[in-house]
């Protein structure tokens, strides 16, 4: 089992900033709309990875996750980037079991949630079927581990579609069999959708137009520890609020509204791709047609070598630190700050500043 890196928040490990914010960000949205209790994630590679490891390490808040081109939990464990290519993505030699045994010990630590709150999660997994940076062997790894993890969990898997390494859609991006930024493929599949209708049931309303103007931008910068490194954080979130979540609290017997957390690959984020990533990867279509609310955390590059983060990736080999799967976080790795509360739910900008 990993160290704790109890003594300095240089090393804050990237879910535990991702998990920060959030959970600032997720509380802001249940004081400012009205919204379910429970949310869900879902990321293309790195973020597919992310969305596993947020998925595990805080089961008891989530629904379930989509994975497009994403491994299982602990992949990397804290080996660092080389072993993490070299047994996590065109290759899948890593020891399920393994990995399921790391996760029970983080569990029975305290380090995460319970492991057997992950039943009766929906979990949505894709592979292109050309992939040729993350292999389907790869995220079928992320099933087996839940099912070596856990019982009662939902699958829907998508292996058959011809694209490269990207998140498939309806009618936009590169072709479909191209390796190219901003990694979504015209692959005329809704994978976003096919990821959304199966965390949520298939419950959902057929999407429809998303409106420009509900889309806002928001610092990131003050829901962060006040003394941490932000260890490739970008300056700006960027959060879809559909029109019925912004008009509800002057309805009687509003409908609640979903949150739904959505997060990029590696050059993927906004420094990499402009918007491509956020208006276009087909999420914000279905969020104005069910009520639901999205946001896009941003991580950017660190100039360096793969001990840093130059391609602007969510953390999920231990670039940010040995904790990088673990939920410690906030009370033990900072302690009180000075003029802050170390309570999640204390220290938050209200959705009210965000700008179009």
């Amino acid at each position: 089992m990993p160290r704790l890196l109890r003594t300095t928040t240089r090393y804050l490990s990237s879910l535990l900033l991702l998990a920060f914010l959030l959970v600032l960000l997720l509380s802001d949205a249940a004081r400012s709309y009205l919204v379910e209790e429970k949310h869900a994630v879902s990321g293309l590679s790195a973020g597919g990875f992310m969305a596993v490891q947020y998925q595990v390490a805080f089961s008891t808040e989530l629904l379930g996750a989509g994975v497009f081109a994403g491994g299982p939990y602990y992949c990397a464990e804290d080996r660092g980037a080389t072993y993490a290519i070299d047994h996590c993505m065109t290759l899948a030699n890593f020891d399920i079991n393994n990995l399921v045994s790391h996760a029970q010990q983080f569990a029975q630590s305290g380090y995460i949630d319970p492991l057997n709150a992950l039943s009766n999660h929906s979990v949505y997994l894709y592979s292109g079927a050309y992939d040729t940076i993350v292999s389907t062997a790869v995220v079928k790894g992320v099933e087996d581990f839940y099912k070596a993890a856990v019982t009662g969990m939902h699958f829907e898997t998508e292996y058959t579609i011809k694209s490269e390494h990207c998140i498939p859609t309806i009618n936009y991006g590169n072709p479909c069999y191209e390796l190219k930024s901003p990694f979504l493929g015209l692959c005329h599949y809704d994978g976003v959708g096919a990821a959304l209708s199966t965390i949520y049931g298939h419950s959902l309303q057929p999407r429809t137009s998303m409106v420009v103007n509900n889309m806002f931008n928001i610092s990131q910068a003050p829901f962060l520890p006040k003394h941490a490194d932000p260890i490739s954080v970008d300056s700006l979130a960027f959060v879809y609020v559909p029109t019925v979540c912004q008009q509800q609290l002057s309805q009687v017997n509003s409908t609640r509204c979903r949150i739904h957390v959505a997060l990029h690959g590696c050059n993927q984020g906004v420094k990499a791709v402009g918007d491509d990533f956020y208006m276009n990867a087909g999420y914000n279509e279905w969020a104005e047609a069910n009520n639901m609310i999205v946001l896009y955390p941003q991580v950017e590059a660190t100039p360096g070598n793969l001990s840093k983060n130059p391609q602007g990736c969510f953390d999920w080999w231990g670039y940010s630190g040995v904790d990088f799967a673990l939920e410690e976080w906030l009370s033990d790795e900072l302690g009180p700050q000075p003029g802050h509360s170390s309570q999640r739910s204390q220290r938050r900008p209200s959705l009210a500043v965000l700008s179009p």
